[in-house]
């Protein structure tokens, strides 16, 4: 199975309502070890832990996640996609085009809620999720 990097709108989700279709997908991804992660994701979910508890239950999960470590040329790849998507007119968040260009980089789908991602797709090569 593909890799599936899973951004943080999903994995807000899916903390929110384990039993929601999303949370039944992200278990079902989980189960089978297709999910990865990358520090960006891990840096906005953790950051946004309301107490101890929940930021321990984060890190106990995503620890155990394959990583994808973001190097100097993904940096530029990034930078590269970022222009890209301006120049076209989309004006999207530049943590967005990181998970972005990582998931490209790595051969990964990418696993979110925000919509947004679908205008990215439209200019770089973003394999999402369905």
């Amino acid at each position: 199975m593909m890799p599936v990097l899973i951004d943080t709108s999903a994995w807000v989700s899916y903390f929110r309502e384990k039993d929601s279709t999303e949370g039944e997908i992200i278990d079902g991804l989980i189960e089978d070890t297709a999910v990865c992660t990358t520090g960006i994701v891990v840096a906005k979910l953790v950051a946004g832990a309301k107490n101890n508890r929940d930021k321990s239950k984060l890190e106990k999960i995503l620890r155990t996640l394959p990583f994808l470590n973001i190097t100097e040329p993904l940096w530029w790849k990034a930078v590269e996609y970022r222009w890209k998507i301006r120049l076209d007119g989309f004006t999207d968040g530049l943590p967005d085009t990181i998970i972005s260009a990582a998931a490209i980089h790595f051969g990964a789908q990418l696993f979110t809620l925000d919509s947004h991602f679908d205008h990215i797709a439209e200019f770089i090569p973003l394999d999402l999720f369905k």
